[in-house]
């Protein structure tokens, strides 16, 4: 078990008998599904840091998510550094994006997808890949085994499910992908 504890105006992580470095504030406090690592959202003089195990990231303006690979090997997370959002998954970063959400691993934790948002289009970048150009985007999923990656897209008002390299007829609105 892992909490957040307030002391004289400074927040710690407290796990165990362990207690974290003092913070100005501490958020999304999350183990990977193996329960081998503890990861959070740190703050410190207005800058922003995520603290996994006893490793801290570089500071940030803003970080967001926080998601592990099922094996709980990997965490990636996003991170906003003068008004650009970055995804970062282990020592890489990726490139400068508008904004990012949605960050998903496969089961295999291989392969990690997000949908980045740059000049008003939203994009779905898987490993070194980038999609077409979107209205939207919404619900990535990985097949079970891994291989296929799976999400909704929006063109010109109407919804289309894409899902490898294959894109569906054009719908009205498409429901949860599962």
């Amino acid at each position: 078990m892992a909490y957040e504890a307030k002391i004289d105006d400074k927040w710690y992580v407290v796990c165990g008998d362990n207690k974290s470095e003092a913070y100005d504030d501490v958020m999304w406090i999350e183990f990977s599904p193996d329960g081998n690592l503890l990861a959070y959202k740190a703050e410190i003089s207005r800058k922003y840091y995520i603290v996994c195990g006893k490793k801290k990231s570089e500071p940030y303006d803003e970080v967001g998510y926080i998601t592990f690979s099922q094996d709980g090997k990997r965490l990636a997370y996003t991170a906003v550094t003068d008004g650009k959002w970055y995804v970062v998954c282990g020592k890489e970063k990726s490139e400068a994006y508008d904004k990012v959400w949605w960050i998903e691993f496969s089961p295999d934790g291989r392969q990690l997808a997000y949908k980045a948002e740059i000049d008003d289009k939203w994009y779905v970048v898987c490993g070194k890949e980038k999609s077409e150009a979107y209205d939207d985007v919404w619900d990535l999923r990985f097949s079970p085994d891994g291989k296929l990656l799976a999400y909704k897209a929006k063109i010109d008002g109407r919804w289309y499910v894409v899902c490898g390299k294959e894109k569906s007829e054009a719908y009205d609105d498409v429901g949860y992908l599962t």
